[in-house]
């Protein structure tokens, strides 16, 4: 029950109070792990506050979606920033079709989009696909 995330990577059930929702088996069979999965490990929360609210460091969330191309494209420029940067940035994928609440939450209107929190709060906002550098240049004065 909960949140959980492989350190950088939302997965398995979000339940709140009134919902459940959980991975369908064909989302889960198409989620390929980069080069870096090595660098992933499972912890579990109840919710996305608390992910956001436990760690110190800020957080890059890659709201996504598996049918998206340039999604695709997004993941392995964070896995290579979330490498490059261990240790001061996490960053965690949101799965908007299967967490649709958090992508309207967050207003999310276009796929890749990339969300810097800091203390909880949203501090910067990244839209479409950019290579790991231009992403680190958007995102240093937060570090």
């Amino acid at each position: 029950m909960g949140l959980s995330i492989r350190r950088n990577k939302i997965t398995d059930t979000i339940t709140s109070p009134t919902q459940s929702f959980k991975k369908c088996p064909e989302q889960q069979q198409q989620r390929k792990y980069s080069q870096h999965s090595h660098l992933y490990e499972k912890k579990k929360f109840k919710n996305f506050d608390e992910m956001l609210s436990s760690y110190t460091e800020p957080v890059l969330v890659d709201f996504y979606a598996v049918w998206c191309g340039p999604c695709q494209l997004m993941s392995s420029e964070l896995s290579s920033l979330g490498a490059k940067l261990q240790g001061t940035l996490k960053v965690a994928k949101v799965d908007t079709d299967v967490y649709p609440q958090l992508g309207e939450r967050y207003q999310i209107d276009g796929l890749p989009t990339c969300v810097l929190f800091k203390g909880g709060k949203e501090v910067k906002r990244l839209v479409g696909v950019m290579k790991t550098d231009e992403i680190e240049g958007h995102i240093k004065e937060f570090l």
